[in-house]
């Protein structure tokens, strides 16, 4: 394997992206990835520099995102130390070989299904959940025995250099390796034969992706953006759904691609569910939010103004607040929206709230 890369200067030796591509490939050809013990061996390592670096991550999202340390921990690291975890549990049972049954026609054979590597993977994350997005893939990767490439968002700044910090210092560049940088970067990391290709992100890079690796036949995941809906019908307990929406939408300041994008309410309960929202929002992150140690900010200016747009159609029937300097847009409600409003025509991903009848 290659010397271990601890500067930037010896980043900078090994060529750029490309001599690293190919330098994963020869190490992969030599057959070590497929190993069990050396499986298992990064997989632990993974899991002592992520709980070695625990404060790093903690400020950097803090930085990026106004991140609490619990909201920091409890969405992102603590989920993949679990998965880690899991797979390490599991990975022996999951590399052995499954027997078939014969059919008839191949009587004289014996035939069995084996679990192999697919190569040299690429990994494409977003900013909204920089870690988890970026090391979850990673560990089934790891685990199933691959070389990878991780391409970080650079709109999250602090959280990708905390993120190279972590993987370029403590394994190999031939193995993994952090290429940090922007959008020209990830269009130079396309260019090039991937054996599997994963991204996080909004349809519109998305669509681009596929189609760089459609030049190569090479297989893709795509985890894209869209409009989730949450329906409230009147049935429902109003306290309890209240509750469950508030703390689903308003997490992350809204900056998730699971999180309710719009309700669909029952009219005849629209008043009460709306003064349910008036009640419980004060309880979770006080009658100011910019003061809540536990609410998060917009990414960026570019994203900030894309939401303060979106709030000029319907009547906003609670918060509304803002301050560009601050990258803060408190809890939002929208009454007044039907299907036509610009709202309603992207993924909002951010804390609007919009209602429709």
């Amino acid at each position: 394997m290659a010397t271990m890369v601890n500067k930037k200067t010896d980043i900078e030796e090994l060529g750029g992206s490309s001599r690293i591509i190919s330098k994963m490939r020869k190490f992969y050809a030599t057959g070590k990835t497929r190993e069990y013990d050396f499986r298992k061996a990064q997989l632990l390592k993974l899991r002592r520099v992520i709980q070695e670096h625990e404060e790093d991550i903690v400020q950097a999202f803090y930085s990026d995102l106004h991140k609490s340390r619990t909201e920091a921990l409890a969405s992102e690291s603590w989920v993949i130390l679990a998965e880690i975890n899991h797979f390490i549990r599991n990975l022996k049972k999951w590399m052995k070989a499954k027997k078939v049954r014969t059919p008839l026609f191949l009587f004289h054979a014996k035939i069995k299904i084996e679990f192999v590597p697919k190569g040299i993977c690429l990994i494409i994350a977003p900013w909204n959940y920089p870690f988890l997005l970026l090391l979850s893939p990673l560990v089934g990767a790891m685990a199933a025995g691959n070389c990878v490439m991780l391409k970080p968002s650079e709109i999250s700044p602090n959280s990708s250099k905390v993120l190279a910090k972590i993987i370029n210092s403590n394994f190999e560049s031939d193995y993994i390796y952090v290429q940090e940088g922007g959008s020209e970067k990830a269009i130079e990391l396309l260019e090039h034969r991937w054996d599997h290709i994963f991204f996080t992100g909004s349809t519109h890079i998305g669509k681009r992706v596929y189609k760089a690796a459609a030049s190569h036949l090479t297989p893709v995941t795509l985890e894209l953006g869209g409009k989730s809906p949450t329906i409230v019908d009147k049935e429902v307990n109003l306290n309890v759904a209240a509750k469950r929406i508030v703390w689903s939408k308003y997490f992350n300041a809204g900056q998730i691609c699971v999180s309710p994008d719009y309700l669909l309410v029952d009219k005849s309960i629209k008043p009460e569910l709306i003064s349910k929202f008036k009640e419980i929002i004060p309880k979770f992150y006080g009658q100011n939010a910019e003061l809540s140690s536990d609410y998060s900010r917009i990414i960026n200016e570019k994203h900030f103004d894309r939401l303060i747009g979106l709030m000029e159609e319907g009547n906003i029937v609670y918060g509304g607040k803002h301050d560009r300097s601050k990258r803060f847009i408190s809890p939002t409600i929208i009454d007044g929206i039907h299907e036509e409003s610009k709202i309603m025509q992207e993924e909002i991903f951010g804390p609007l709230l919009p209602i429709i009848e």
